[in-house]
């Protein structure tokens, strides 16, 4: 059976909408009725890129954090964005974090600001 679907979510950059966005992701994932383990990887991914735009990209402030997902037969492609200030990029715990749970992870920087975190991962054992 053949899986395409896209969705985009924007909420501001708070502490409490870093859950929201994790159960949106989840959510939106549903039809592939994944296993608990590839489904707990996927919400700690976002959880992971989505604390990273709320603590860095707009200090003293709020913004705006998107989540685009787009989902090809078993394959999920997720960019969080925010359009904040970039601040150096360092591969801490959350990136190892990230990395271990996905096929893919890139992270792109704009020259005047902002930050994309693209996101890669297969689901072979999906039983959809």
């Amino acid at each position: 059976m053949s899986i395409t679907n896209e969705m985009t979510l924007e909420i501001p950059s708070r502490p409490e909408n870093i859950a929201l966005a994790r159960v949106a992701v989840s959510a939106f994932l549903a039809p592939l009725d994944l296993l608990v383990h590839e489904l707990d990887d996927i919400k700690l991914a976002v959880s992971e890129a989505v604390t990273n735009s709320v603590s860095h990209a707009y200090p003293g402030g709020e913004g705006i954090i998107r989540i685009k997902a787009r989902l090809e037969d078993f394959t999920l492609h997720l960019w969080i964005e925010d359009e904040g200030r970039c601040p150096p990029h360092s591969e801490g715990l959350g990136f190892t974090l990230m990395r271990e749970c996905l096929n893919e992870l890139a992270v792109t920087a704009g020259e005047t600001g902002g930050t994309t975190v693209y996101m890669r991962k297969l689901f072979p054992g999906s039983k959809a």
